[in-house]
């Protein structure tokens, strides 16, 4: 079966896609962040033919998470209003979060505080560290990634919290949150959302089989022992999670094709002089 691409399922009266312009491939310092031949990036580019890199990537970037927000609140609501109204699914939800509270100790409520601080102020000292780090290297792109996948987590959450609206395990709570922001949890969203970007850019430049599994495990880890930091402190439910994991993990695909988009906008800006004064 062939693979689908943007010139197959978009209009044909649309620019043509990736005039000649060229292509790092797997030369390139991040292989991921690069646009594939015949790809949505290259398309989403000529929309925003002209514009400056920065620019570019901006506007895709806000374009796609008001899809995002759009996406999470139907899943929400399905979720929360429809599906676990069936079969007895809601209270099954519930019972994870009462069972929780009942094996509390101190030491895991200390642990669980700084398992969930690992999504949280930890999160923000890794990605400003990181972005800083790149930043004065000159690597933008890596900086521009992290830093726009974390900004479409935080924005889009909290607009898909609010909508939602789902309130909070009825338990006594070890946090002093909004009660009503249950779905999804913004702690998982944002860990799979940085530490899973962070195992993409990594796992481009590596191709060590065991490596790559070795940055995996660590990166998927982290979101799971944060998302049951989350419950033992009774913020969210089983489904609040899975929806945060959803929710990180459409983050960074924002992020990846918006930064995408960035870099075919800077190679056709960089390559316009050649193309002649009447280009």
């Amino acid at each position: 079966m062939s693979r689908i691409t943007a010139r197959a399922v978009l209009p044909s009266s649309l620019p043509a896609l990736e005039p000649d312009r060229p292509r790092a491939g797997e030369a390139a310092p991040v292989p991921i962040l690069e646009a594939r031949k015949g790809g949505y990036a290259a398309w989403l580019e000529t929309v925003v033919h002209r514009a400056y890199p920065f620019a570019a990537s901006y506007t895709v970037a806000n374009i796609l998470s008001f899809l995002v927000v759009g996406i999470g609140v139907a899943l929400g609501l399905l979720a929360t209003r429809v599906v676990l109204l069936i079969g007895g699914l809601e209270e099954a939800d519930k019972r994870l979060p009462a069972w929780m509270e009942s094996q509390r100790t101190p030491f895991l409520n200390d642990a669980t505080y700084w398992m969930s601080q690992v999504g949280a102020g930890v999160l923000i000292a890794v990605v400003a560290g990181t972005a800083i780090f790149f930043a004065f290297r000159r690597r933008w792109r890596i900086s521009g990634f992290l830093l726009t996948a974390i900004l479409v987590e935080v924005s889009t959450y909290r607009l898909i919290a609010g909508l939602v609206a789902r309130d909070r395990p009825d338990v006594v709570k070890l946090d002093n949150l909004n009660p009503a922001h249950s779905f999804p949890s913004g702690h998982v969203a944002a860990s799979v959302a940085v530490y899973c970007g962070i195992a993409l850019l990594l796992t481009s430049r590596f191709h060590q089989t065991w490596l790559r599994l070795v940055i995996w495990a660590c990166a998927l880890s982290i979101p799971a022992l944060v998302a049951v930091s989350r419950i033992y402190r009774d913020e969210h439910h089983p489904a609040d999670v899975i929806g945060g994991a959803l929710l990180g993990a459409g983050a960074l695909l924002v992020a990846l094709l918006a930064t995408r988009v960035g870099i075919v906008a800077d190679e056709r800006r960089q390559s316009r002089p050649a193309e002649g004064p009447g280009a």
